[in-house]
């Protein structure tokens, strides 16, 4: 009786906090194609077990008609939190398959939740007593809507940004929830009703929402649910299996067929929505995944004897077999960043980049924002890029927030009125709009800002902002470094940041760039927006991008920014030697190498030209020797610029040695150049720094590249000569037969 009444309540608590999780809001913006794909895949199944159970079924008599049809039906439906939870754990819920397959999951748990509740009112034979629940309920609800409810806001209104939600709040809402399950026990619905009702009108996410979810779900995750499962363990009977196997057969064979015509329907009515056959074939299997709201339906009817222990246990074993299966080939066959593909236009956009935009066209900019500290600094840089009336920016701000208190995570514009309906009013958001908005009204040139808010988790949150980019022709993405919010945020939201800002540099389909703010006076200063930039230019597809980045700034003589480009050039440079150009793969590699010299040197006369009798502008070459020379040769720039703009990688050239000095960085995501610029030694932190990326895909494929973007050699030869033996001509003389030879110097 304990283990009964302690998996009772667990099971009322995990309603509870699976409705603070919902946002009932959403199901308004579901599209017409989304309620099709609920409710025909649904009803195919239903239908079709309806029909098998009907004539297959053993038993008979009057008493048969209204088990097969609870039995076919609730077996149909997609639950949301047991998709939301398999999605979460795949890493497929900011996906699009996982954002349409929680669409059509929210719609069915609304059907399903109205049919429980309508079946407990016909389950009771006394129409008077009928009458005297649903009267019961209804006032219930109305309590909870109008009573209830403006507390909870109230709640949120007295709770200060950034403060804790007081404890006895956080107790009286707790113990709600096993009243709300008392009463609607009491009168004869089901006690789940309660919790649910509950949880629906609470204010999901922060701080109300958030607080709930944090205190509670740890111990019902690992204390009552546990014990939930081992309450449902005890009652099922495996002989019963033996017994009558042909019995347990059929109605798994039963099940299986309804998962099956469930399946179909969703693939039909993908192809239908001109998805490919590959994607409804996964958008079907993921309905079909079942979990721990099935496992407390079935123990809800074995409690009030609706089925026998038999048919328990059969039901209990469908839905282990159904979440051992499908999840794990869910996740085989889906691709955590792949998109959804249409059938009828299965094209790809390409890749973008601030080179391949038109200079007298709108210069489209993407800038995600943690929080208000970076919001000057991303300012400052927008008005640095030059906005003219032949060249206007178009800023979609988007603000990253953490997924907290919700199950599903959200991408929408920003608009005050509609996001408090959908329980987002936060302060901080409100704070960070409206300074660009204030900034779009009073800059120099024409810009307009696009608000975004995106709320995910942090390891799944580049999917929504790169889609985004995609969509939108997006070619340069800005985001904060991870360090620059360290001090606001804490370590672990800065790791998180961190991860955040490696996978958007790997994923992007266009141009990244690092703002790293060192809170510069000079480029943070409200008195002049006027300041100087400086370019360090070594070669290569990043540096490309920075330069293009550059002329943006310098372009039609504008007076407020001074831009001086530095080019490394390095001395009496060795950069391959060929001994054999039979090789196929030496010949396009030395090819390769041969184009990105020519590129750049393409670009650097055209800014060149481009700003000739600029005053503003000013072109520098830098000769070093070696990489350990270049980098001595920036760091003696320090306090001579107040934003410097520096590529990440410079493996066309090897000069600087960033494959082999990877590893001994401490933000490798900067680079060689831009982790030194980045560190508190360099101009004792006093210089803003934007490290530039251009997006992997653009990259050629010749060689492979690591998770960085840097190529892999495909191999490394270690010479080891003795102090007396070692020096230049005798390295450079080294051959090798087949094959290109690098050569790099080490100490």
């Amino acid at each position: 009786m304990i283990l009964d009444t302690v998996a009772v309540i667990g099971a009322a608590y995990y309603i509870f906090l699976i409705a603070v999780k919902m946002d009932l809001s959403m199901t308004f913006k579901i599209t017409k194609n989304v309620w099709k794909l609920s409710l025909l895949s649904f009803l195919s199944s239903v239908i079709v077990m309806v029909l098998m159970l009907h004539t297959l079924s053993p038993t008979d008599g009057k008493s048969r008609s209204p088990f097969i049809l609870f039995l076919a039906t609730l077996t149909s439906f997609s639950s949301f939190p047991v998709i939301a939870q398999a999605l979460q754990e795949l890493n497929l819920i900011t996906s699009e398959l996982g954002q349409l397959a929680m669409s059509s999951a929210m719609v069915n748990d609304i059907i399903q939740w109205g049919f429980l509740l309508v079946s407990a009112f016909l389950s009771k034979e006394q129409k008077p007593y009928q009458l005297k629940m649903m009267v019961i309920s209804v006032l219930l609800i109305i309590f909870c809507l109008y009573v209830i409810r403006p507390a909870l806001w109230r709640i949120v209104e007295r709770t200060h940004e950034g403060k804790p939600v007081k404890e006895i709040y956080i107790i009286l809402i707790l113990l709600g929830v096993l009243i709300m399950a008392s009463i609607f026990d009491m009168i004869g619905i089901l006690y789940h009703m309660g919790p649910l009702i509950l949880g629906l009108i609470m204010p999901s996410g922060p701080p109300l929402g958030a607080t709930l979810v944090e205190k509670t779900e740890s111990i019902i995750l690992g204390f009552f649910l546990p014990c939930y499962f081992v309450a449902i363990g005890l009652k099922i009977n495996l002989a019963a299996l033996i017994d009558n196997w042909r019995a347990a057969l059929l109605i798994q064979s039963i099940m299986f067929v309804g998962e099956l015509a469930k399946l179909i329907g969703s693939i039909v009515v993908s192809v239908s929505s001109n998805l490919t056959l590959k994607n409804g074939f996964l958008l079907g299997l993921t309905l079909n995944i079942k979990g721990i709201i099935e496992l407390i339906n079935f123990s809800m009817w074995y409690s009030k004897r609706v089925i026998d222990q038999a048919i328990f246990t059969h039901l209990v074993l469908f839905v282990l077999l159904n979440t051992g299966f499908l999840t794990p080939l869910v996740g085989f066959l889906c691709k955590p960043h792949s998109r959804l593909e249409l059938s009828t236009k299965n094209h790809r956009k390409r890749m973008r980049t601030i080179q391949t935009t038109p200079s007298n066209s709108e210069f489209r900019i993407l800038t995600c924002l943690h929080d208000e500290e970076i919001v000057h600094s991303i300012i400052t840089l927008l008005e640095a890029s030059n906005p003219t009336l032949m060249n206007p920016i178009s800023v979609y701000v988007v603000h990253v927030v953490e997924l907290m208190g919700r199950a599903a995570p959200l991408l929408l514009p920003y608009k005050k009125k509609i996001n408090k309906s959908n329980f987002i009013d936060d302060a901080n958001t409100q704070h960070i709009m409206r300074a660009f908005e204030n900034y779009s009204r009073n800059s120099k040139g024409p810009v307009t800002i696009q608000p975004y808010i995106n709320i995910a988790p942090y390891k799944n949150m580049h999917e929504s902002i790169c889609h985004l980019a995609q969509d939108n022709l997006i070619p340069f993405l800005i985001i904060p470094f991870h360090e620059s919010q360290q001090s606001v945020r804490g370590s672990r939201a800065a790791t998180s940041m961190r991860d955040f800002n490696i996978n958007i540099q790997s994923q992007a389909p266009c141009t990244v760039g690092i703002l790293v703010d060192k809170s510069s006076k000079k480029f943070m200063s409200n008195k002049r927006l006027s300041f100087h930039v400086g370019i360090i230019f070594v070669g290569g597809p990043d540096d490309r991008e920075a330069l293009a980045f550059g002329a943006r700034m310098s372009g039609n003589r504008h007076a407020d920014v001074s831009v001086t480009l530095l080019r490394l050039v390095l001395q009496n440079k060795k950069l391959g030697i060929i001994a054999n150009n039979n090789n196929e793969n030496v010949r396009l590699a030395f090819e390769e190498e041969e184009k990105e010299r020519n590129l750049d040197e393409h670009v650097i006369e055209e800014f060149k030209l481009k700003n000739l009798g600029n005053a503003c502008v000013v072109c520098r070459d830098v000769l070093v020797d070696d990489g350990i020379g270049g980098l001595k040769a920036i760091r003696g720039l320090e306090g001579d610029y107040d934003l410097m703009i520096a590529g990440k990688r410079h493996d066309n050239i090897g000069a600087l040695g960033d494959e082999e000095m990877l590893h001994f960085l401490e933000n490798s995501e900067l680079g060689v150049i831009g982790d030194m610029l980045a560190s508190t030694d360099f101009c004792k932190g006093m210089v803003s720094v934007l490290v530039m990326q251009q997006s992997i895909g653009t990259r050629g494929k010749l060689q492979a590249k690591d998770a960085h973007g840097f190529r892999k050699p495909n191999n490394l030869i270690l010479f080891m000569v003795r102090p007396e033996t070692c020096n230049e001509q005798s390295v450079a003389e080294v051959r090798i037969r087949k094959g290109v030879a690098v050569m790099n110097n080490f100490v």
